[in-house]
């Protein structure tokens, strides 16, 4: 299965990921000031991650996948990650999700997002908005990343504790078990290792 990064045309990259959002959300559309990197296997477009409403040293990321668990790899992590902290020299990032969407909060704090915050009523559907935060110091998909602080040092956000229960809910297992991973603490998850080619 030949695996590909796709950085052109801009537009299909963009619209695909508008298009699986409106799966959920209808209407969705990105800002105008969207930029996108694909990841395709066998000339398929599998996940799409989407930079917008850019500033000068932040930015949205928006990951969208094609639903099927294959789509993420170490390498694609790199790529999606270089792109604001290397190539932009971003010293952060930001992200939002649903708390509706419990498949995409697991996701953020496997992947190493902190939580930040708590949006009320932000959602397209009336629901709460998590905000999710990365530093370029923390991201462990760059060599240089090292581990900085914890969620207990932003404890007073107003909303924190309705955050920390929604994402308490969407670490229940199959078994209906809570895990371990404690919400902007970091995880002990390690992406399955699959080579790019």
């Amino acid at each position: 299965m030949a695996s590909t990064f796709e950085y052109h045309p801009q537009p299909t990259l963009i619209t695909w990921a508008e298009t699986k959002m409106r799966e959920t959300y209808p209407g969705f559309v990105f800002a105008r000031d969207a930029r996108a990197i694909g990841h395709a296997r066998d000339g398929e477009l599998v996940a799409v991650v989407v930079y917008d409403r850019w500033s000068e040293n932040d930015c949205m990321v928006h990951v969208v996948s094609d639903g099927s668990r294959s789509w993420m790899t170490r390498s694609f992590a790199v790529v999606a990650m270089a792109y604001p902290f290397r190539q932009l020299g971003f010293t952060r990032i930001t992200a939002m999700v649903s708390e509706l969407n419990e498949e995409s909060l697991r996701f953020s704090q496997r992947f190493g997002w902190r939580l930040e915050g708590y949006l009320r009523k932000a959602g397209p559907k009336g629901e709460g908005l998590l905000l999710f935060g990365m530093l370029k110091s923390e991201c462990r998909w760059l060599p240089e990343a090292a581990e900085t602080f914890r969620s207990d040092e932003i404890s007073g956000i107003e909303g924190w504790q309705r955050a920390q229960d929604v994402l308490s809910r969407s670490r229940r297992t199959s078994n209906g078990q809570v895990s371990a991973i404690r919400a902007g603490s970091g995880s002990e998850y390690r992406p399955r290792r699959t080579q790019a080619g």
